[in-house]
């Protein structure tokens, strides 16, 4: 398994596998929700910084983007997270036979307009008019990449069309990437409220590069593949 946790989606599966499997060799029950959850905290290392109560209220946790297994993790914050994620993902059915039993996901085609109304519509719909707390988690860079070196272009301005619809607060969070060896931290930012239709996008990116310098010592410089390094402006291909 790379270190940086990036594969395509023929090799989805494979990891699947060589992963669930590095769950079971630490004595942990994969078809246990809970224990599940404690050992993909263990397996990264998980730690958390500043993390709000998110039965007190919705969110839409918007998250940088640094791996493959950045949803496997930060889908376990809450019991109730829609996620966000590439049609790929969703249309494996080997993938999802596992995925499915503890993670909520819609998946969308990032080249495709359309696709992105649609999934508007439905993260919409999961919003609004609910008792218990819900969050939807989305990575606005729309693929594996670093902030530090994204285009504003890039980010995916949906996110705050959604916050605007459903008078849901933005969560910024800040994750490092994940890691088995060194900690795996998670930082969350400030609420971001959206009450107009103007263009948000360079405020969560800023807020992502301050969150980023709070964590001491500083973030582990991202190891990335080719493409994603180089996949930061507008038209570059999505992987």
């Amino acid at each position: 398994m790379d270190n940086n946790f990036s594969f395509s989606g023929e090799d989805a599966t494979s990891y699947l596998e060589v992963f669930l499997q590095k769950l079971i060799d630490l004595g942990v029950d994969i078809n246990n929700k809970e224990d599940y959850k404690k050992g993909i905290f263990k397996l990264f290392n998980v730690e958390l910084h500043n993390m709000p109560d998110l039965e007190r209220k919705d969110y839409i946790i918007a998250s940088n983007h640094l791996s493959d297994f950045d949803a496997i993790i930060l889908g376990l914050l809450h019991d109730n997270i829609r996620i966000l994620s590439k049609k790929e993902w969703v249309e494996n059915k080997k993938l999802m036979s596992f995925v499915s039993k503890y993670y909520d996901l819609v998946g969308v085609n990032r080249n495709s307009s359309g696709d992105m109304t649609n999934a508007l519509i439905n993260l919409t719909k999961y919003l609004k008019n609910v008792s218990s707390s819900r969050h939807v988690l989305i990575f606005p860079q729309g693929t594996i990449s670093d902030i530090n070196n994204n285009s504003i272009d890039r980010i995916y301005n949906g996110i705050f069309s959604l916050s605007y619809l459903t008078q849901k607060t933005i969560l910024p969070i800040y994750l490092e990437q994940p890691s088995m060896t060194d900690k795996t931290r998670i930082v969350f930012g400030n609420e971001i409220t959206i009450d107009n239709k103007e263009d948000h996008r360079n405020e969560w990116l800023e807020e992502l590069k301050i969150l980023q310098t709070t964590l001491d010592p500083l973030p582990r410089t991202p190891n990335l593949s080719y493409k994603h390094l180089n996949n930061n402006k507008i038209g570059d291909p999505f992987f």
